[in-house]
């Protein structure tokens, strides 16, 4: 489904896989850092994925956003 902005929704399920394949390759090809969202402050599943990410790329740097706006 097309959303606003000419960006796509990830088929349902696939959020969190196809956020460490984004991630994995942005770093691959030269990003110095990314800043991951979630749609609900989730500890645990942000953790998985970075998890996930830095079984590729040990040396990744992070950000996650658990920032007040989600209140």
């Amino acid at each position: 489904m097309q959303l606003r902005f000419n960006l796509f929704q990830f088929r349902e399920g696939t959020g969190a896989d196809r956020c460490v394949l984004d991630c994995i390759n942005a770093l691959n090809n030269g990003a110095d850092l990314l800043w991951i969202e979630t749609e609900k402050p989730h500890v645990e599943q942000i953790a998985s994925m970075m998890d996930r990410i830095r079984e590729e790329i040990p040396n990744a740097k992070l950000v996650y956003n658990n920032s007040l706006s989600f209140n």
